[in-house]
């Protein structure tokens, strides 16, 4: 059986090759569904997507689209410890008055009167969602999705 060339061995990549890396701000700690770790755990900065993909039991394009969505979760994890921003409070009073109608203003003026303005994302929107019901929170949670901030 031939030996495997080791990576400084192989050369440079093809352009359009280089082998997938984990997304800036991914640790062994980040919450993923066990699909994307399944891949994940294969990524190395060094193994091709090929590799990847075999090592996982996936296609090449499964490892492709994997670190992609590793990449929106972590957005995601870190949009919800950082301050809110207006951007955000703006979404998420469109998506609350989907829900509440025009209480939904009044809503948001009593959580950011509550909890300050210099408040992580997640706080507030767990604020917002607790007198909610469940079929509210639902559709809240699905409004908010589609906007990217859950």
């Amino acid at each position: 059986m031939a030996r495997r060339p080791s990576p400084d061995e192989r050369g440079a990549p093809p352009l359009g090759a280089l082998p997938p890396v984990w997304p800036s701000g991914l640790t062994d700690q980040s919450p993923l569904p066990f699909s994307l770790w399944r891949v994940l755990h294969q990524v190395d900065g060094v193994r091709t997507a090929e590799e990847i993909a075999r090592l996982a039991g996936v296609t090449a394009a499964d490892v492709t689209a994997a670190v992609a969505q590793a990449t929106v979760w972590v957005r995601r994890s870190q949009a919800q410890v950082q301050s809110l921003t207006p951007e955000q409070t703006q979404v998420v009073l469109n998506g609350l008055t989907q829900v509440l109608g025009p209480m939904a203003e009044f809503a948001i003026e009593d959580a950011l009167e509550e909890l300050g303005e210099q408040i992580p994302l997640g706080t507030f929107l767990s604020r917002l969602a607790s007198p909610l019901t469940e079929i509210q929170r639902q559709t809240f949670a699905q409004l908010l999705r589609a906007r990217h901030l859950l």
